[in-house]
């Protein structure tokens, strides 16, 4: 495939055939500037020892400011590239921010992956510079030290207050030209045999994707979600922590999920949203016995990425604690959802679409993007019928990262292709609710 053939397959793959409304920030550095002087908190920290911190806009943003800093005053300019290796700390978040305040690009490591995986994508990422928790700067050191083209990362040990990482007085300039197309996350997925596959989200990705979360769970200023995933996923990053900030609602920040502390958090901080993956919901399932009594009056419902296997974990959930649970699909690709089930459903409508075509619904595609169904040839299928799952919308990712085969096979048909099966079925209306089968073959 010609490099301009690509480009255009990928351009298409990345715009909608519908406009939809201008976003109200052309950047991060607009909506930070936009939320600079509210007063009420964005952040509530909770960590393993039951310590609590609140975080205001206003605070936040002049942590944001000294971070932005000590981040110029290292040499870091647009375009370079830091790594974040934490877990939830509202450090971590601060650090994210000032990145993007600066258009530098930010790639946030798994701690669950191994040491060799850490050191690739530290290397082909070409990082300047690693903030690292205390926690982990025995293992960090030790990747370090065992490939010689590391040796150049400077990193810094985040532990106490801000000192480590922030500078509170001093210049800062801050370029005035757009970057809503500049890089700010690069998502390293990988496999069993292969080596990591880098996603590349911009700015204006995950604003798309922030406004279209917002909308689809019906997020406000006056809605307070819960974070326990790690924040390295980017479920995490824009579901729980950008699209409250976006909404200007606010995030109670957990350390880690921790079963024993999950109905507790929730009602000392009037929690509304949680979002979990299927296992967690598994382990809510079995810690609390039947019959136990938890307080849940703040909880809307709860948003688990559909999992066949554990479908019946969300029946078991709703009946046991009276909570929805709300299926979604999500992708690093499509900068986290591409479908969400309609939070109003009622029980018996939500029950109907989890259970009577073979598969649980993942829900209708979110404003950001278009979903089909396509053959192998690229041509769209109707209702019922198999094929895999597409995705087109302005939430789709600028390209995987120094991969041209892999951009080719993923835009071949001017659409994002999944890799997923999949097939949709029309309600009553004529709307389309999408299903996951599974992988697709080859």
């Amino acid at each position: 495939m010609q490099f301009e053939e690509l480009l255009h397959k990928r351009n298409h793959a990345r715009s909608l055939a519908d406009p939809v409304p201008r976003l109200p920030f052309d950047d991060i550095r607009e909506l930070l500037q936009a939320r600079a002087d509210e007063r009420q908190d964005y952040l509530i920290n909770r960590t393993d020892n039951n310590e609590i911190r609140r975080v205001s806009y206003a605070k936040f943003y002049q942590h944001v400011l000294g971070c932005a800093r000590f981040l110029q005053n290292h040499g870091l300019r647009r375009g370079d590239r830091i790594a974040t290796i934490a877990h939830n700390h509202w450090h971590t978040v601060v650090q994210y921010f000032a990145a993007w305040l600066l258009g530098l690009t930010v790639i946030p490591i798994n701690l669950k992956e191994k040491d060799k995986d850490i050191a690739y994508i530290l290397a082909e990422s070409k990082i300047e510079l690693a903030f690292v928790r205390t926690e982990y700067r025995t293992r960090f050191r030790k990747i370090l030290e065992g490939y010689d083209n590391l040796k150049h990362i400077e990193w810094i040990i985040c532990e106490g207050e801000t000192e480590n990482f922030t500078r509170p007085n001093g210049s800062l300039s801050i370029d005035d030209s757009p970057l809503a197309e500049s890089e700010a996350l690069i998502v390293f997925k990988t496999g069993d045999n292969e080596d990591p596959m880098g996603v590349v989200l911009s700015q204006a990705n995950l604003l798309e994707e922030a406004r279209s979360v917002a909308e689809c769970q019906k997020i406000r200023d006056t809605t307070r979600l819960m974070c326990v995933l790690p924040i390295y996923h980017v479920n995490s990053i824009v579901m729980t922590l950008l699209t409250p900030f976006f909404a200007g609602g606010s995030t109670v920040l957990r350390q880690q999920f921790r079963p024993e502390y999950f109905f507790r958090d929730i009602a000392e901080e009037q929690v509304n949203i949680v979002s979990l993956k299927a296992p967690q919901l598994q382990s809510l399932n079995r810690y609390y016995e039947e019959g136990t009594q938890t307080e849940t009056a703040s909880l809307h419902y709860i948003t688990v990425e559909e999992t066949t296997f554990h479908a019946e974990e969300a029946e078991r959930f709703e009946k046991r604690f009276g909570i929805p649970v709300v299926f979604s699909y999500s992708l690093p690709e499509t900068s986290s959802y591409a479908c969400f089930m309609p939070v109003n459903l009622p029980a018996g409508e939500r029950r109907k679409w989890r259970s009577e075509y073979g598969f649980p619904s993942i829900g209708r595609p979110v404003s950001a993007n278009e979903v089909a169904i396509h053959n192998p040839d690229g041509e769209v299928l109707g209702e019922k019928e198999r094929g895999e799952i597409v995705v087109r919308g302005h939430n789709v990712m600028l390209k995987y990262y120094g991969d041209r085969k892999a951009n080719e096979k993923a835009f071949k048909h001017g659409w994002l292709r999944s890799g997923d099966e999949g097939f949709y079925v029309n309600d009553e209306k004529g709307q389309p609710f999408f299903f996951r089968v599974g992988l697709m073959d080859g």
